[in-house]
């Protein structure tokens, strides 16, 4: 059991789900990025002025940072019995002295201030000097955190990796481990992997050739498979520019990033990785697809950033992105869209990401089946790509009718069978109405751009 001396707390990673650091770049990158980028240039030198710049330009919100609530307890009960609370950070003082109110901990604050870089050496050097060798309970996550569970009485240990926990087993001291480890399922989750199939938007200028082009097949399979990567990438990135609006949001606060289910840091190298995969690949399928991958990557960076949080805005990305995915394959299979094309598919793509947008949020809203919610998104491609291949419309539309109806009317059945508040849960999407005259107007302003639809040329 931990002893009479002060109960000292990481702050980074062990009392907090998250890392400051992280949170206030990614912050002050969406609010200030020209700061932000001055500030990453000046943590060549000086990391302590970068962390300084960053907190300054991210203005975070403490009270929304997420707190494990676990360690949150352990500091609480110890205020409770009158046991000295430390609070030890790198990051400048003042951001920890708000984390410490907003929380309600009575606590001593040791951070970053005068000039002074509170890592590393120094932590143990303060701890050590202020209440000597084992004279303190030390709370940590990482290997970073080795030299002052050296020189701690007990130990606390919080989601560290197997290799560290071994290394605390050989310091023969009383150690208490609270799991706290991010899980690949979690990650891949967060790829939202089903949703890069919009992809396969790039096989739609197939339709638009007599023959099957057998001999492009490659570099279409390659230009898929690239842009599905990006787009994993664009999702990761969005939910790390999002973080402190989703933690206002009583439904978008349960997203991994956002509850600190996934460290931050693993998100940019994962968002990384899958960003430098796809462009190899899309480098592989030939210079055209290269080029739109790359346009794709940037117009994912400024939609997830800048262009998400403004609602015609963030629409208005999402048809750009949908017609790069287009284009792309276009230019693989050695077309081009048309003028008419880019403001036909254009108005089509913004009218399908309303209806997106307003089913998913009525979905939400009123926990509506998301299975019912997302068919009216698949009755509305069907119908208007029906309408634009003319050709193809009526077995389209009747498809994609039939499966709506199918599909709608068994998970209504399934429902009548708990009672009626799950019937309603199936029913509830009162703004269904207007997601389909969303749609309807999108495919009426196509068929006043032209009496054909011939996209590309």
């Amino acid at each position: 059991m931990p002893g009479p001396g002060p109960l000292v707390i990481d702050v980074d990673g062990t009392l907090l789900r998250t890392g400051l650091a992280w949170e206030a770049g990614l912050a002050s990158f969406r609010k200030r990025p020209g700061q932000a980028v001055l500030a990453l240039w000046s943590g060549l030198r000086d990391p302590l002025a970068m962390k300084t710049a960053l907190a300054e330009a991210a203005a975070l919100a403490p009270e929304r940072l997420p707190a494990n609530p676990e360690i949150l307890k352990l500091a609480q009960e110890a205020n409770r019995s009158g046991r000295p609370v430390v609070l030890i950070s790198s990051f400048p003082r003042p951001v920890v002295d708000t984390i410490a109110q907003s929380l309600g901990l009575q606590a001593r604050v040791l951070a970053s201030e005068h000039g002074v870089h509170l890592r590393g050496p120094r932590k143990r050097e303060a701890l050590v000097a202020d209440y000597g060798e084992a004279g303190f309970d030390y709370a940590g996550n990482s290997g970073d955190d080795l030299p002052i569970w050296e020189m701690a009485e007990n130990i606390i240990v919080v989601g560290a990796r197997p290799r560290v926990e071994s290394r605390l087993a050989a310091m023969n001291r009383n150690v208490t481990t609270y799991p706290m480890r991010w899980r690949w399922s979690d990650l891949w989750d967060a790829m939202r992997w089903t949703k890069t199939l919009r992809a396969g938007l790039a096989l739609l200028p197939l339709a638009a050739l007599p023959d099957a082009p057998w001999q492009a097949a490659p570099g279409l399979t390659l230009t898929v498979l690239a842009l599905m990567l990006l787009s994993a990438a664009f999702h990761i990135v969005g939910d790390l520019a999002d973080l402190d609006r989703d933690r206002q949001d009583r439904l978008r606060r349960s997203r991994l990033f956002a509850r600190g289910a996934l460290p931050l840091g693993l998100g940019v190298a994962a968002a990384s990785v899958l960003a430098v995969g796809g462009m190899a690949l899309a480098v592989l399928a030939g210079a055209p697809a290269a080029a739109f991958a790359a346009l794709f990557l940037l117009v994912s960076l400024v939609h997830a950033f800048w262009l998400n949080h403004h609602a015609a805005l963030e629409l208005a990305g999402a048809a750009t992105l949908d017609l790069l995915r287009v284009a792309a394959g276009a230019a693989v299979l050695g077309l081009s869209l048309t003028e008419h094309g880019v403001v036909q598919l254009g108005t089509l793509f913004f009218a399908l990401a309303a209806l997106t947008r307003i089913t998913r949020e009525s979905a939400e809203a009123q926990k509506a089946d998301p299975l019912l919610s997302n068919l009216f998104i698949l009755a509305g491609a069907g119908l208007g790509f029906g309408l634009l291949m003319r050709l193809w419309a009526a077995p389209v539309m009747l498809l994609s009718g039939a499966v709506l109806i199918g599909v709608a009317l068994l998970r209504f059945l399934w429902a009548a069978r708990r009672g009626p508040v799950a019937v309603g849960s199936v029913l509830g999407l009162p703004r269904a109405p207007v997601a389909m005259a969303c749609l309807s107007v999108g495919i009426l302003a196509l068929v006043r751009f032209g009496a054909g639809f011939a996209p590309f040329g």
